[in-house]
């Protein structure tokens, strides 16, 4: 099943598609700026979905247990990665990060083991920070890792 988010849309809400268990991509349009907490929380077939250069902020867990989303590009404008976003999206195989990214939240991206980070290095010493330390993972001195 796709779901194409209707143009003038500008929030995806709390919980919008969550569990849907039949869907496989998600098109959503240039007018969205903001997709809330668990929007598409546990959407296990959802494979493909495309985040819009408008998107400035992604909520907890938006995309958290989406088994099979095997890539994502995070826009330029999201500037933090919060709690549990794509945690449990064991099938991530590339993730495209922003070099404006200035922070990752510890949970972010547990149980993503076979991705390969784009755009901003990232060390198995800081996925390990990212995974198991409390707080936020800082990226303000970014021009040290790339």
């Amino acid at each position: 099943m796709d779901l194409v988010i209707p143009d003038g849309v500008d929030v995806i809400g709390f919980g919008a598609a969550r569990s849907l268990r039949m869907l496989e991509t998600v098109v959503i349009p240039d007018s969205v700026i903001m997709i809330e907490k668990n929007a598409f929380y546990s959407c296990p077939y959802l494979r493909k979905v495309n985040l819009p250069d408008s998107l400035v902020s992604i909520g907890p867990w938006a995309f958290g247990f989406c088994f099979s989303l095997k890539e994502v590009k995070v826009p330029k404008n999201v500037n933090c990665l919060p709690e549990g976003v794509f945690a449990g999206c064991s099938s991530l195989r590339k993730v495209v990060l922003p070099k404006s990214l200035r922070s990752i939240h510890r949970s972010a991206f547990i149980d993503v083991k076979e991705a390969k980070f784009e755009g901003v290095t990232l060390d198995a010493e800081m996925l390990e920070k990212i995974n198991y330390e409390d707080g936020w993972w800082d990226l303000k001195p970014i021009e040290k890792y790339e």
